[in-house]
């Protein structure tokens, strides 16, 4: 129970940083792999919602392939509003 607070000082000081963009976009960079076409995922699964922002630019990820987002708003309602695809790094 000792570490309780330990992890919440860390959290608020995470917290500070990210209100204060004292964080690099690189930083908050978050990588998965693809693991089927587009089509085959059921949901609004983060691959599949990157996939489509990323086909808006002419790429196009396989399976096999990895997808780099950063997540802007997690209260978004809508998945597609709460990612930015990481298009620096090529993808």
């Amino acid at each position: 129970m000792k570490r309780i607070p330990v992890c919440l000082q860390i959290l608020g000081t995470y917290k500070r940083k990210l209100k204060n963009r004292e964080v690099a976009w690189d930083d908050l960079v978050i990588r998965k792999s693809v693991t089927r076409e587009k089509e085959g995922y059921k949901s609004a699964a983060v691959q599949k919602v990157v996939m489509e922002k990323l086909e808006k630019y002419g790429l196009k990820k396989q399976p096999g392939e990895a997808v780099e987002y950063v997540i802007t708003n997690a209260k978004a309602e809508k998945p597609n509003t709460d990612t930015r695809q990481n298009r620096s790094s090529g993808l």
